[in-house]
């Protein structure tokens, strides 16, 4: 062992050799590490350690532990929270209250008691109501409670524990989290625990199983019948009761053929002579259109039918599309139909679809994207479309010799490639879209591609106008207005102004860069846009009449407010939620009134609220060739208790009477961790809607929320 003095006393605030000295462990010479080193205060003696640490142990055979004086003798304060505490700082904070709702059989509540008490806690329990059975007592004293579920009266009713029943609450309402205890989904309880989500006003057990007028024998069947269960007995019901309303040919729209069967030979002479006259009918439609085409619309018809004329080869393969470009009403639609029966007239297959439903009803024999090409969702760079070469649908689009697509503006590029590559390899050519004619339309001054939450940027880089394919696209414009009526050309000209952003903007601050609308646009902050739209209209014209929003949470509270200015009585639909997964266990970390509280773009609400004569809209393509689809409006007719009776307002099919079944959803949102499966009927409101739902649409007044 060896003593090492000195050192540089300008290091820091050191202790000077006189008061310590480095010790080193060791052999006088010998190298050593860190952990030989021991810094030891001089005139202390040194210790040797050459043994583990003793402890002082108590053993007691009766264990009285104090928490509170082992909490105190082992706390540290520091500083800061003796600084807090010193001036009397909060604690703790309890924003909200969590109130627990307990759901049990009847005769069936968890009991406590002591041992050798059984009987006595009995016959207590016996005397007692739980939380459940005192809100059956309330809802037959009080017929204000009857408004509220079992969930929801906490919220404005307080539970007395002396005497075991509800008193109404004076305050504190907006402070309270409600939550019913989870249950295992298999067995009575869980179906109990689903009405009691739902059913309002029950006053017993009873109650909770009667359906209109009619008392079910269990909960499970209560469930069925109030559409909260995915069972494939709604199906039948569904049949059952359209049978007693509908003819067969509405119910099912299908014929022999449609099935493989066998097919009269008179059917097929009335089918051969119904072809026959359909292309004389296509002859005359294209000679009474072509005369009304103007100079414009014109060129693009010449333009395309030439290139028909020509044969795919390396010279003309980049001269094969065509974009025609045009505002609202500048006769698209009218240039495409007329195509359509040229086409059908020559003999020459083409096929017309847009990217919504609602522009594919405009076009004759129309479809959407998706349906024509089977394009995936979602749409990835790398995205190829459901269709192989010696498929039904392949050998279609193969005889197809010219496609026209509406609404360009709102296809993805990601899409147009996706198609380039399937007709590539469907026709067995590599000539840009398999060398078919293509003629594209739209308005890049409306909607462009929905990027979920894209800058500016990237939703115009996601345009066609961004993909390789554009560089040999043919513009033509067209720049008549076809239905601008006297008196509105200003007004027209103004929207093209503003969609093509030639109008300037403001100098001075703080409104520098904003453009001015005019004041019969716009609607003052004291003045309500539902009034203002729908105030001075029959209910009959609230049809012709729509407020547009950026998102789907505006629109379903305005569709609410509407709802309500309507006469009648309302009837609600339940949906039947589920995550799409057969494991039990990730079903039990998504409790059923979570997934009811979802309303994800596309789907329709959990809580479905409808009267006669409103306005509704379907949310999915259930028959295109028919005019249903996404997007299509309809007036209420009847509300049966499984399908909703409706007359079409817009499309090819408008004045037809129809059904609306429930149908099973199923949409993977990107933020959500699961599938949602929901079964409902798939329409909404339609007094408001998304901008980009409108696409398509005609209204005589609209309000932009």
């Amino acid at each position: 062992m060896s003593l090492l003095e000195g050192g540089d006393r300008r290091r820091y605030n050191l202790p000077s050799p006189n008061e310590v000295a480095v010790v080193f462990v060791g052999e006088d010479g010998a190298p050593t590490t860190s952990r030989d080193v021991v810094i030891y205060p001089r005139g202390h003696p040194l210790k040797i350690v050459s043994r583990h640490d003793c402890a002082n142990v108590l053993i007691n055979e009766q264990v009285n532990h104090d928490e509170i004086n082992t909490f105190l003798d082992c706390r540290y304060v520091s500083a800061p929270e003796a600084l807090w505490r010193i001036f009397e700082y909060p604690i703790s904070h309890m924003s909200h209250s969590i109130i627990r709702l307990k759901v049990h059989l009847p005769e069936n509540q968890i009991v406590y008691f002591r041992e050798g008490e059984e009987q006595v806690a009995l016959d207590r329990a016996a005397q007692r109501d739980t939380r459940l059975t005192a809100w059956f007592n309330l809802n037959s004293e009080n017929e204000g409670a009857n408004r509220y579920s079992y969930v929801d009266i906490p919220y404005h009713f307080v539970f007395d524990d002396k005497h075991c029943k509800w008193k109404v609450r004076q305050r504190g309402g907006n402070k309270v989290i409600v939550r019913m205890y989870k249950v295992s989904p298999t067995g009575k309880l869980f179906f109990l625990r689903l009405l009691l989500l739902q059913a309002k006003g029950a006053k017993s057990w009873e109650d909770l199983c009667t359906v209109i007028g009619i008392v079910l024998e269990t909960f499970r069947e209560a469930c069925v019948f109030n559409g909260l269960l995915q069972d494939d007995t709604k199906w039948q019901n569904t049949l059952s009761e359209a049978v007693l309303t509908r003819m067969p040919k509405q119910i099912s729209g299908k014929t022999l053929s449609d099935y493989n069967l066998p097919v009269v030979d008179e059917f097929i002479d009335f089918n051969l002579e119904n072809l026959n006259d359909n292309v004389q009918q296509s002859i005359d439609e294209a000679n009474r259109m072509r005369p009304l085409l103007n100079v414009n619309q014109l060129n693009v018809s010449n333009a395309v039918l030439a290139a028909l004329n020509e044969q795919p080869c390396v010279e003309n393969q980049h001269s094969r599309l065509f974009f025609m470009d045009g505002p609202a009403s500048s006769g698209k639609t009218f240039t495409y139909n007329y195509l359509i029966a040229e086409m059908s007239s020559r003999g020459v297959k083409s096929a017309t679809a847009a990217w919504t439903g609602i522009a594919a009803t405009l076009l004759t024999n129309g479809s959407t994207l998706h349906g024509l090409f089977k394009l995936p969702v979602p749409i990835l760079n790398n995205s190829t479309c459901n269709v192989t070469p010696n498929s039904i649908q392949g050998q279609f689009l193969r005889q197809v010799s010219l496609f026209m697509l509406d609404e360009k503006s709102m296809i993805p590029k990601h899409a147009l490639n996706a198609i380039d590559r399937l007709l590539k390899d469907v026709c067995n050519n590599n000539f840009p879209f398999g060398g078919k004619v293509i003629l594209f339309g739209g308005d890049f001054r409306q909607i462009l591609p929905v990027v979920k939450r894209g800058r500016p940027a990237e939703v115009v880089e996601s345009c066609i106008k961004c993909s390789l394919q554009w560089q040999w696209v043919q513009k033509f414009t067209l720049t008549e207005n076809m239905r601008v009526r006297d008196g509105e050309g200003d007004f027209s000209e103004w929207l093209l102004k503003l969609g093509s952003g030639t109008i300037p903007g403001k100098e001075e601050d703080p409104v520098k860069g904003c453009i001015e609308i005019t004041q019969q646009c716009i609607i003052r902050e004291n003045e309500s846009i539902v009034e203002k739209i729908f105030g001075d209209a029959q209910q009959d014209d609230y049809a012709k009449r729509v407020i547009l929003t950026p998102t789907n949470v505006d629109s379903l509270s305005i569709n609410e407010e509407v709802l309500e200015r309507l006469h009648g009585e309302v009837k609600t639909y339940l949906s039947a939620d589920q995550i799409d997964t057969d494991d039990l266990n990730e079903r039990n970390n998504f409790p059923v009134e979570f997934l009811n509280s979802l309303t994800p773009s596309g789907m329709p609400t959990h809580c479905l609220k409808l009267k006669i004569g409103c306005v509704i809209m379907l949310l999915r393509n259930l028959d295109l060739k028919a005019g249903l689809c996404s997007g299509t409006r309809m007036k209420v007719c009847a509300l049966q208790n499984n399908y909703i009776d409706a007359e079409v307002l817009t499309g090819v099919s408008e004045g037809k009477r129809v059904f609306v079944p429930r149908i099973q959803l199923a949409l993977s949102d990107s933020n959500l961790p699961f599938v949602l499966k929901r079964r409902q009927f798939p329409v909404r409101l339609a007094y408001s809607m998304t901008i980009n739902k409108s696409q398509g649409q005609t209204f005589d007044r609209v309000g932009v929320w």
